[in-house]
């Protein structure tokens, strides 16, 4: 079967104006082959590439096209996937296509004057951090990086450089912001690393918060507690040794939100 199809070229050249419109087909799966089972990208880009060319109004030749649109795409995506505790080396999930290096930046947030200002959490990785320095800033080589291929790491998020005997500076608890970027493009995402867990509970008259430390198991006392509502922060307060922080309203709101706050985080 594969002999046959590498056969094609040769009858492609002498009869280009009577090839069988399956022809096109053939020869797309010269690209398909090398790219789907052989992983040989750089190959299957160029038989697109000559596909697409040589077949510019068949069905064959469109879909190469297309996969040779694919394969050349620029590919930039950076996501987060949960929160990190504080003795954890926190990760992102970078997502790359014909890009080789990035620089990365992690960026400290307030994210208690965020929700003060804007009455929730949503929306800070849309912060410009132009303005905000970062507190650690680094380039990344992608590994065994191969032209045309699509790549996903889980990439460590440090505070510092190693230095000798010494490993990677762990993030302190709090938010950041990490980016990416190739000079062209950029990407975003929010990073939290908190020994904090909450457990809320909300009716029109009432909040309920129970705060338990991640790390010990244990309620968490003394952790301020922000509420607010689509207008203005409508309660403020601390657990009691127990972890609870209970809030009784004077008037209904169907709305609320809720934060916690400890050691400035």
């Amino acid at each position: 079967f594969v002999s046959s199809i590498r056969a094609w070229p040769a009858y492609q050249d002498l009869r280009r104006d009577g090839t069988p419109p399956h022809a096109s087909f053939a020869l797309l799966l010269l690209g398909i082959l090398p790219q789907e089972k052989e992983g040989r990208l750089p190959e299957a880009a160029a038989q697109y590439k000559k596909t697409a060319t040589d077949f510019v109004n068949e069905p064959g030749g469109r879909l190469a096209a297309e996969s040779l649109r694919v394969l050349e795409r620029i590919e930039l995506d950076l996501t987060s996937p949960r929160v990190f505790l504080s003795q954890e080396p926190p990760t992102v999930k970078l997502t790359t296509r014909n890009i080789k290096s990035l620089t990365v930046k992690v960026h400290p947030i307030d994210l208690a004057a965020y929700f003060k200002a804007k009455r929730q959490t949503e929306g800070f990785e849309q912060l410009d951090t132009t303005l905000i320095r970062p507190a650690a800033q680094w380039t990344y080589e992608v590994p065994q990086f191969v032209a045309y291929k699509r790549t996903t790491a889980d990439v460590a998020i440090r505070a510092g450089e190693p230095t000798e005997g010494r490993e990677a500076l762990l993030l302190a608890p709090g938010t950041y912001l990490v980016t990416v970027d190739d000079g062209m493009r950029r990407s975003m995402v929010g990073v939290i690393v908190s020994d904090l867990k909450l457990i809320t509970k909300t009716s029109a008259r009432q909040a309920f918060v129970f705060a338990i430390d991640a790390r010990t198991k244990a309620p968490a006392e003394g952790v301020t507690i922000l509420v607010a509502d689509d207008t203005a922060i409508v309660a403020t307060g601390k657990t009691a040794a127990d972890g609870v922080f209970i809030h009784e309203f004077e008037t209904s709101v169907t709305t609320r939100r809720v934060m916690a706050v400890r050691d400035g985080h």
